[in-house]
């Protein structure tokens, strides 16, 4: 081999390390884009699906919640009916542009539209629902929740829209009492619970609801129109019972 066959073998190999070092980085950042947004929700829909929040999705979007960790919701509004959609834990919730989960009227005394219940590690970004205290069929309970967190560790809320449910914007607490004895837990309260920011929004009995928990940080949060049960308060701070406790909330 002489000089110039050299030369030119070793500019083939840079430049072909160059093309392969492109490639991995180009395929990193997709997939990388592609993680942080999660998988689109709108794909388990079925394909005839609407635009407008009429018809109720929630079995779709339950399933596409159970098999992928980190979702995107759809960005336009989507009916959920009383059963509510429930995270798992070490999952993230996106909620994009446009997107709205709007909770289909029913005459429930309590329910939830996202249940964050008897998990960890949870977070959900710019989530967006509104629920049915114009619509609602009955006229018992204060106890419908925009996201009821109940004894989960580690869950964080950013920029929240949440307006017009029939109980609480976000409910931070216990799993309920006649439930406790299915599961054993050392510690029924919820732990480590962050909302930053976003806007709460006409809902009818307190906008956040710090009932049972250790360790709670609410940041930003604008507050407003809170009217229609006792005790109608921004944020109420208050132990259901004798066996609950509230500490370190700011």
């Amino acid at each position: 081999m002489n000089f110039r066959d050299f030369n030119f073998l070793k500019f083939s190999m840079k430049s072909m390390f160059s093309k392969i070092i492109f490639s991995f980085s180009f395929c990193l950042f997709v997939c990388t884009t592609l993680v942080a947004q999660g998988v689109k929700l709108v794909d388990y829909l079925p394909k005839s699906f609407v635009k407008d929040g009429s018809v109720d999705y929630t079995g779709y979007l339950q399933q596409g919640i159970d098999e992928n960790l980190v979702v995107e919701f759809p960005n336009f509004p989507v009916l959920v009916n009383e059963k509510g959609l429930s995270v798992r834990s070490n999952q993230t919730l996106n909620f994009p542009e446009g997107a709205l989960l709007v909770m289909k009227a029913n005459n429930l005394e309590k329910y939830g539209l996202l249940k964050v219940e008897r998990v960890s590690n949870v977070t959900i970004n710019n989530p967006a629902l509104k629920g049915d205290r114009k619509k609602h069929l009955g006229k018992k309970g204060e106890w419908g929740m925009g996201i009821g967190i109940r004894s989960s560790i580690d869950v964080t809320v950013n920029n929240p829209n949440i307006s017009d449910f029939w109980g609480d914007g976000i409910y931070v607490g216990e799993i309920w009492h006649a439930e406790q004895s299915k599961y054993r837990l050392s510690d029924y309260s919820s732990r480590n619970i962050k909302i930053n920011g976003g806007v709460i929004d006409h809902n009818r009995r307190n906008g956040i609801s710090v009932v049972s928990a250790k360790g709670v940080v609410i940041d930003g949060v604008l507050i407003q129109n809170t009217e229609g049960t006792l005790p109608m308060a921004g944020i109420c701070v208050e132990p259901a019972n004798n066996r609950q406790s509230v500490e370190n909330v700011v």
